[in-house]
């Protein structure tokens, strides 16, 4: 006899009013601030901010150190090394389906990050001293968005693993958590206007809202 499906165990609806509603809502938030960058409104709020958020060299070279290793978490290295993980970790629990999604997602974001910077082809800040290597141009902040593209999908699938409704919140919060700081970090370094990292968790954000309801489909239904 076939089990009975766990109605109860945390599960990804195929279409949720909320989270694509969200979705729209963050897209049209990080086009506001893309039309707002475009138009030059931003530049006078970017350059104080960024003034008041960067580190300067003088800083205690621990602290430069750890700022480092928070804006690796949203570098192309390891990123890509979580796209895989995840990808095989999907293909070896026979969801191939999802596994094809997860990955198409991820090069469609990192598509979707670079057409935009080429776009709108704006210049780094220049008027600080960056204290990380660049090689792109500004906006939107690669960074900010892969991560909260990449990342809040990872979180998403984790947190149709557990039941306690206390154990997905703090996959939730793990996650947001960590797309906040690479964010923050990429103008701790004065590599990014504030506006570029803005719109990066605004994009990131709605494109990881709208894998989750694209592959809520081709998740098992049942718990385990």
């Amino acid at each position: 006899m076939p089990p009975t499906p766990d109605t109860n165990g945390p599960r990804l609806e195929a279409a949720h009013p909320f989270r694509l509603r969200l979705a729209l809502a963050s897209f049209a938030a990080g086009g506001a601030v893309l039309l707002a960058v475009v138009a030059g409104l931003t530049r006078q709020a970017d350059a104080t901010l960024l003034d008041d958020l960067r580190l300067s060299p003088q800083q205690p070279a621990w602290l430069l150190e750890a700022v480092r290793d928070l804006t690796a978490l949203g570098s192309f290295t390891v990123l890509g090394l979580a796209v895989l993980a995840t990808t095989g970790f999907l293909l070896a629990k026979g969801r191939a389906g999802l596994a094809v999604q997860f990955l198409a997602s991820a090069l469609g974001a990192t598509a979707f990050s670079s057409l935009l910077k080429l776009a709108v082809d704006r210049a780094r800040p220049d008027a600080v001293e960056a204290l990380a290597a660049t090689f792109t141009r500004s906006f939107p902040s690669g960074h900010a968005l892969l991560t909260a593209a990449i990342v809040l999908t990872i979180g998403g699938f984790l947190t149709l693993t557990v039941r306690e409704p206390a154990a997905r919140k703090m996959v939730w919060a793990v996650a947001g958590t960590t797309a906040l700081l690479v964010g923050l970090s990429r103008l701790f370094l004065g590599v990014h206007w504030p506006s570029d990292v803005l719109a990066g968790w605004f994009f990131g954000l709605g494109w990881a809202l709208l894998t989750l309801n694209w592959t809520a489909r081709s998740w098992p239904r049942q718990q385990g």
